[in-house]
């Protein structure tokens, strides 16, 4: 590790791509100024910080010029009426119809050429690889996260080139042409992958079909839900991402085969391995992982060819390096995260694991060391993208692995074989039974008690805080005490530092208005209680399950403790919430309703929820926050309904929910204490439902404004607010709104966006 000097600048130059997609310009140049100052101080060390500070500058640079680039274009194109034509590069022809297509996209003042766009055509549409096609249909581009967490779908896509999707009629797209040529190393590789589809349909069961077709060409199209779920809950959904393992069962292979054959020419050997290394890249959908496995070995095979001693660690700086200069946003691919991570623990720890398992047979202690140092790796990015991690997945490697290679043998050996009466049907035959075998040890697996552990999702505090743990224990195995030293102080002030925020974050009640696009949602914390008001939707959107619940999960919130509805309308989401076990106790108006109500007390009843009906003038108590009801109900009670103050450390809150002027009306009207200091908005703030009396009575210092079926609020609205000088914060623009109120009266606004 200590000469290492282009791993450690890649290293850094990875960091810095982080860093300007996360917009930490403080703490780049923090960093900056720390690897400055230890060059200076440390003569040893300065070549390594030099590299490092040039790799961190290089990298932010490069993503940042790339991404302000990127979009500036895709928001001159959202919502415009444009010409889009090109070619179809892939279709995904399952629940709907998706292309992928590589051409120009032209407005009136703007022509984007050679970028890639979805099209997904609405009705009868019949397209295949290799068309041409052209349309004209409104654009929208890619959009910015709303929610604390959330994935920013534009790294993604700026990481596939990705500028638009279109949702045009089937009968408007016009197909041009087709374009296709097996003298295309792509053309060919997909003519292939297409014919060993046909060859596996109809001669398999479903199950194994679907399972086979990922394993072997990386498409998961048919792989069942069920299936992935529990590959995935037993630590086996590699085995369906075609990564690294794939390519060496398939380069293994042609090497032993040269080895029988007794071929011996350099060269030609060599040849052949890239030859085949990157048409399997192209055959299976040049996935990241699949890349970095396909530069790491094409290094090895030119360092074997000139006789030159190759090291696996700088091998993975190149590839991570080679796909990162010619396109940063790759960095942001999970796929990409999840292969490097467990490579490097591989490389990293698993000769140690080796060594501490010495006492076991060599076939067990090889395959538990790479587990456990991959396990090691991928960790982290596991809990912070899934919330989970396979604790069975030692066991269930160790179980299925070994037949990898003799099922992706077998596959192509049966396809190539497909016509030949007899042997084909031995070859499938087995083919069926193994992966029926596989996908048995998943299921049982997967429904052991304990086989997956959920894990709150690590902020950036805690990925630090782990990363330097790690790094500590390895510089403690390589006998450096000295740099073991530091990192486990640096683990002690992260620790102190992590422990010392938490404790104090924990004091507060937090209030988060999540931006859920269509409706209201607020989520309340206090004291280990959890409450919902709302939770959104729509008779057509259910943003429970798009929003509120990975929301939740990123959160690490198992339980609702008390869920409250201001209002019945078409979908609130607590029938979906109510499903998966999350809501203990449910509060609905105790007013009439015929459809929603008996839908709700059914599933409540279903689900072992406990039902209480409020009134005006009834009060909730949970922990320091007490809720009390107001009942603004008349004529229609769903255009008003309840209204919910809450009141915690000297701050009150106005929860309004669809509260109309009429509804305002009665608040004002009946007298008492209505003021507040946090007010959500009524009616989303449409100026229909816009009362300068009602905002006279509750005088708030703070207005929140959920968006609404994707409308933005009247912009008077805001305007008469500011005007009586209260902060307006507005889902629709800044994401989610999130208040921490301490015990003092002290309050602490977080949102997404400025």
């Amino acid at each position: 590790m200590q000469y290492r000097y282009f791993f450690w600048f890649v290293v850094a130059f990875l960091c810095g791509i982080v860093f300007a997609a996360t917009e930490w310009l403080l703490l780049t140049v923090l960093s900056l100024a720390v690897l400055t100052v230890i060059g200076l101080l440390f003569r040893q060390h300065r070549k390594r910080m030099l590299m490092a500070v040039l790799g961190m500058v290089i990298g932010f640079l490069i993503f940042a010029i790339q991404f302000n680039g990127y979009s500036r274009k895709i928001a001159t194109l959202d919502g415009q009426a444009v010409t889009a034509a090109g070619r179809v590069e892939a279709v995904r022809d399952t629940d709907e119809m998706r292309l992928l297509v590589r051409g120009n996209i032209t407005g009136t003042d703007f022509q984007y050429e050679d970028v890639c766009f979805y099209v997904y055509p609405k009705g009868e549409a019949v397209f295949s690889y290799g068309d041409t096609l052209s349309l004209q249909c409104d654009a929208y581009a890619p959009g910015e996260p709303k929610n604390f967490g959330e994935s920013d779908y534009r790294l993604f896509c700026v990481g596939q080139n990705i500028y638009a999707s279109f949702y045009p009629e089937a009968a408007d797209v016009v197909r041009t042409g087709h374009v296709f040529s097996l003298f295309r190393p792509k053309d060919l590789a997909h003519a292939l992958r297409s014919h060993t589809q046909a060859a596996l349909s109809g001669r398999l069961s479903e199950e194994a079909e679907g399972f086979l077709r990922a394993v072997l060409t990386g498409d998961k199209s048919l792989l069942f839900a069920e299936n992935s779920e529990s590959l995935q809950r037993a630590g086996l959904s590699h085995i369906v991402a075609v990564s690294g393992l794939h390519l060496q069962i398939i380069i293994g292979a042609v090497m032993a085969l040269f080895g029988i054959m007794r071929i011996r020419r350099r060269l030609f050997s060599v040849i052949c391995y890239l030859l085949l290394t990157w048409f399997f890249v192209l055959f299976t959908g040049a996935s990241a992982s699949v890349l970095r496995a396909a530069l790491m070995l094409s290094v090895f095979f030119f360092a074997d060819f000139f006789r030159r001693e190759h090291d696996s660690l700088t091998a993975l700086a190149f590839s991570a390096f080679a796909l990162c200069i010619t396109n940063p946003g790759i960095l942001f691919n999970i796929g990409f995260q999840l292969s490097f991570s467990s490579t490097l623990g591989i490389l990293l720890f698993a000769d140690k694991f080796a060594k501490a398992l010495a006492f076991l047979p060599r076939f067990l202690r090889t395959g538990l060391s790479v587990s456990l140092a991959a396990m090691l790796g991928f960790t982290p990015l596991a809990a912070y993208h899934f919330g989970t991690v396979s604790l069975i997945g030692i066991l269930a490697n160790l179980l299925v692995c070994p037949l990898l290679g003799i099922l992706m043998l077998t596959g192509f050996f049966a396809v190539l074989f497909a016509g030949v009466p007899y042997l084909s049907d031995v070859l499938f035959f087995c083919l069926d039974k193994t992966a029926g075998y596989i996908l048995w040890v998943a299921h049982i697996l997967a429904k052991l008690p304990g086989a997956v552990a959920s894990l709150p999702r690590p902020n950036a505090a805690g990925l630090f805080l782990y990363l330097s743990l790690v790094l500590s224990a390895l510089f403690l195995s390589e006998k450096k005490r000295r740099v073991a030293a530091c990192f486990l102080c640096l683990t002690l002030l992260l620790f102190s530092v992590q422990s010392a925020l938490l404790l104090r974050f924990r004091q507060a009640v937090t209030v988060t208005f999540l931006n859920v696009g269509n409706g209201d949602c607020v989520l309340v914390q206090t004291g280990g209680r959890t409450l919902l008001f709302d939770s959104g939707g729509s008779a057509n959107t259910d943003v429970v399950k798009s929003t509120v619940l990975p929301y939740l999960a990123r959160e690490g919130i198992r339980k609702i403790d008390a869920a409250f509805l201001t209002h019945y309308s078409t979908n609130h989401g607590y029938l979906t919430l109510m499903e998966n076990g999350y809501i203990d106790t449910l509060l609905l108006p105790a007013y009439a309703e015929k459809v929603q109500k008996p839908r709700l007390l059914s599933a409540a009843k279903a689900s072992g929820v406990s039902v209480r009906h409020l009134r005006d003038g009834d009060t909730v108590f949970a922990a320091s926050l007490s809720v009390s009801v107001l009942d603004a109900t008349y004529g229609d009670k769903e255009t008003s309904g309840l209204v919910y103050r809450l009141e915690v450390a000297g701050s009150k809150i106005l929860l309004t929910g669809k509260l109309d002027k009429n509804g305002q009306r009665r608040i004002v009207y009946r007298g008492g204490d209505v003021d507040c200091d946090i007010l959500q908005v009524p009616s989303h703030g449409a100026e229909a439902g816009y009362l300068p009396d009602f905002m006279q009575a509750v005088q708030p210092t703070i207005g929140v404004i959920s968006a609404h079926d994707g409308r933005p609020p009247d912009e008077a609205v805001p305007e008469a607010y500011a005007a009586e000088n209260i902060s307006i914060f507005r889902t629709d623009k800044q994401g989610t709104v999130r208040i921490r109120i301490f015990p003092d009266g002290r309050r602490i606004i977080q949102t997404l966006r400025q």
